[in-house]
């Protein structure tokens, strides 16, 4: 028993469809595989579009395909919507309406049945098995083929096309030949409206979604077999992005799974990087529409929260009460979102830095010191300056004789 390996078929346009016609067949590149069953089989698929009308049927002609095509065979068609076509092995016929398939000895092939017309992303194959007879050697220089569509019995103008069938080698045995190098991943969640999704497989683009108005999203990504490192994030509307969601994921040919409630974290802005303490910061972004943002500003730890709008929008402030609180120095900020028993991750980290709001001996921030300045510190005198954390100008936690020093120093009348 021999055993045709894996083969490549190459199609590319000959003859350009008249503007006059009334359907349009486009042949885009395609693909022929062998399959352990009984036999031989070929798997060849066609992608078409129309621009006017409907199209009931295609008919490939394989008729100079002396040699290679089976003298005799039988045939069945499928056909796919989706992205990334149909998934091998050809066993979905997702279209409405039954497909049938026909082929003859002199290599005529007919699918039929195509009830709702043909769309650009409709994809459709044959599955063409050799009953007595394996496919034979083919041509250096491949095949003429022509594909018509059919408008009930009425046939449409020729698109030609030429197959060429490349690599393709012959083995003895009974071993397994194996055809499956597929399958498909479907990732689903919650972000905010309108964002958009960025499906990552080991950092490179495999994909892309828009979240809906209602913050659901998802899409499904054809992936080789074997293990893929895959990442997500959102991207709002002003180009800020979530926080990225990775993890490891196994494919297994001819496997179908899925991955839900994927919860993008917030996006997140800050009003300023530095800010004096006492003085407003506001944090605003996108999330999932009314959900539950909290906000955590860290290494002193401040949270306050608030609800996102029916565009996933929200925005926290911060008050001089708040932020006067913070010590001088670095601090950082971020976010989460929760809706019913979902938590999202925590948002990207945003630091900012916070200034003294004292500006030395001037307690009164009139840009001189003077009596005034020294009033206010008297007034304060031997406490910890709790109404003007100002007055303990070395802060050391009491108003005394160092901070007079110092007022002295900067005395200016």
């Amino acid at each position: 028993m021999k055993l045709l390996l894996p083969a490549l078929v190459v199609l590319s346009f000959l003859i350009p469809q008249p503007a006059w016609a009334m359907t349009y067949v486009g042949v885009t590149p395609s693909d022929s595989r062998a399959n352990q069953t009984t036999g031989v089989a070929h798997f060849v698929t066609f992608k078409a579009s129309v621009s006017i009308g409907t199209v009931d049927g295609l008919k490939v002609d394989f008729g100079t395909a002396t040699g290679w095509f089976p003298t005799t065979g039988t045939c069945s068609a499928f056909g796919a919507s989706k992205d990334g076509g149909i998934n091998w092995p050809y066993t979905v016929a997702s279209l409405p309406g039954s497909l049938t398939c026909s082929v003859n000895a002199s290599g005529l092939v007919t699918i039929g049945g195509i009830t709702t017309g043909l769309n650009s992303t409709t994809v459709y194959g044959v599955r063409i098995q050799g009953s007595t007879a394996v496919f034979g050697t083919p041509a250096a220089g491949g095949y003429g083929v022509t594909v018509k569509t059919l408008v009930g019995a009425a046939e449409q103008e020729s698109q030609a096309a030429r197959v060429v069938i490349l690599g393709e080698t012959q083995v003895s045995g009974s071993a397994t030949v194996p055809v499956l190098n597929e399958g498909t991943v479907t990732f689903s969640g919650f972000g905010a409206p309108s964002a958009l999704v960025t499906i990552l497989d080991g950092g490179t683009v495999v994909g892309t979604t828009v979240v809906l108005g209602d913050s659901s999203w998802m899409k499904t990504i054809t992936f080789v077999t074997g293990d893929h490192s895959v990442s997500l994030y959102q991207e709002d509307s002003l180009g800020r992005r979530s926080s990225t969601i990775g993890f490891l994921i196994h494919v297994n040919a001819g496997s179908s799974q899925s991955f839900s409630n994927i919860y993008f974290s917030p996006t997140i802005a800050l009003s300023a990087t530095v800010i004096k303490q006492g003085d407003p910061l506001d944090i605003s972004g996108f999330a999932q529409a009314v959900a539950t943002v909290t906000q955590t500003t860290n290494s002193d730890p401040i949270i306050s929260s608030t609800t996102s709008g029916s565009n996933g929008s929200y925005l926290i402030s911060l008050v001089g009460s708040q932020t006067s609180t913070l010590d001088v120095g670095a601090h950082s900020s971020s976010d989460i979102a929760t809706n019913g028993s979902l938590t999202s991750p925590n948002s990207q980290v945003l630091g900012f830095s916070v200034t003294s709001a004292c500006s030395g001996a001037d307690l009164n921030k009139d840009h001189r010191v003077n009596l005034t300045d020294l009033s206010i510190l008297l007034f304060y005198w031997h406490t910890s300056a709790a109404g003007n954390p100002c007055a303990d100008i070395n802060k050391d936690g009491t108003v005394n004789l160092v901070d007079f020093s110092i007022m002295l120093y900067q005395w200016t009348g």
